[in-house]
């Protein structure tokens, strides 16, 4: 069940035999859930914690397109775990709304690293969705074999149940 395997997560963040290298929250969770800032506690004092990625960092500002408030809060990752290395990680931020995020993030001098927003390894395709889901994934699932075997890709969704759904079908 999900609740086994989150007291399994959580248990496997203080065993330094723990198979669990890494661990994926969202703001929210580390906002929300005071167990998990306490086991975070648990494993940064026993040297178990060694990064800090936030993914989508400009969502911490305001002054981003996509501003979510408790991005805002993730500040006490630095002050609370400061041997940490923190990685902010975005796409789209502009540098005030970067400025913005380095002081919510708590990060005084942060080593910042630009690329173009020329991707040229990246290829979108919207395909028009079967209104039957076993055809639908079908169709997934053949282009996934036929074109992109051994390839690494991004399939979006519309829900979590959805993305649940069809890694089970793939």
């Amino acid at each position: 069940s999900n609740k086994e395997h989150a007291k399994a997560v959580m248990a496997g963040m203080t065993d330094p035999t723990s198979p669990f290298k890494l661990l994926y929250v969202t703001p929210e969770k580390i906002a929300k859930s005071k167990l998990l800032m306490s086991r975070l506690e648990k494993a940064y004092n026993a040297n178990l914690l060694s990064r800090i990625a936030v993914d989508e960092v400009h969502c911490c500002s305001q002054w981003g397109h996509d501003f979510r408030p408790d991005y805002k809060l993730l500040g006490i990752l630095k002050r609370q775990f400061p041997k940490v290395p923190l990685l902010g990680l975005t796409a789209t931020a502009t540098s005030s709304v970067l400025k913005d995020c380095e002081k919510i993030l708590c990060l005084p001098q942060p080593i910042t690293l630009t690329a173009s927003f020329n991707r040229t390894n990246l290829y979108y395709e919207v395909r028009v969705k079967d209104s039957d889901s076993e055809a639908s994934i079908s169709d997934i699932t053949t282009l996934i074999k036929s074109r992109y075997q051994n390839q690494s890709g991004i399939v979006y969704v519309f829900s979590q149940k959805d993305a649940e759904l069809l890694a089970s079908e793939l």
